[in-house]
């Protein structure tokens, strides 16, 4: 069964519930086939803040939202500068780098997992992980390619292999799918899970347990071959 996992690296809220992420695939295993598309929700960052915040006051205050969000989750830490000191303008660069790096790992031109410490994570899974973890926790700016190259070589993955695939339009191509899934499947922002071919849309700071129980009896449905459900 496939699942689709809608979100923006800029997202605090995916940030935080890649947890969840992480539980799924360990309890489903190959039960799931888990699909991350990328959806620009801070394609222009400063539109965001503009729409969103310029009239609560602005970064200061988005800072001490995100801050009162993160205080909810030990499991994940964020720098008391988010957002002030460094402002990447744009999410896409990291996505699209990002999709680069999936074609490789589907292509097979790099292991799904090259070392042992990536928590079970695949290579791709894993400088998701790190793009995330360089903005929200190290201040560092995930919308320039310099800093997303030593993330992705920090992985022993070749950049000019990475690079190649966004210069020749391939890893656009895969993001412009997403979107287009995006808008079939009326996904409506960061984080969403997309299940039963886009009949169920699991939108934002969903608990572990609803999205365990909806793939547990899609997969209950399909395994047994019944019908509609009813619950």
């Amino acid at each position: 069964m496939t699942v689709d996992y809608f979100s923006d690296v800029l997202c605090i809220w995916a940030f935080g519930g890649q947890i969840r992420v992480d539980e799924l695939e360990q309890q489903f295993g190959d039960r799931i086939q888990l699909r991350y598309r990328f959806i620009p929700i801070f394609g222009s960052v400063q539109n965001a803040i503009d729409n969103n915040w310029a009239e609560k006051g602005g970064y200061q205050a988005f800072n001490q939202h995100l801050q009162t969000v993160a205080a909810q989750w030990p499991h994940v830490s964020c720098s008391d500068a988010l957002w002030l000191e460094c402002r990447p303008a744009t999410s896409i660069t990291a996505h699209v780098v990002l999709k680069a790096v999936w074609l490789l790992q589907e292509k097979g031109d790099i292991d799904r997992q090259c070392h042992e410490d990536l928590a079970g994570r695949t290579v791709f899974e894993s400088l998701m992980w790190n793009v995330r973890r360089a903005f929200f926790e190290f201040n560092q700016n995930i919308a320039e390619f310099a800093v997303l190259r030593k993330l992705v070589t920090d992985l022993g993955i070749d950049w000019h292999q990475v690079f190649e695939l966004i210069e020749n339009g391939q890893a656009y191509a895969q993001l412009y799918q997403d979107e287009e899934l995006k808008r079939q499947y009326c996904v409506q922002g960061s984080p969403s899970f997309v299940l039963n071919e886009g009949r169920q849309v699991l939108y934002g700071n969903v608990g572990y347990r609803i999205v365990e129980a909806n793939i547990s009896e899609l997969l209950e449905r399909e395994e047994h071959l019944e019908g509609a459900s009813w619950c």
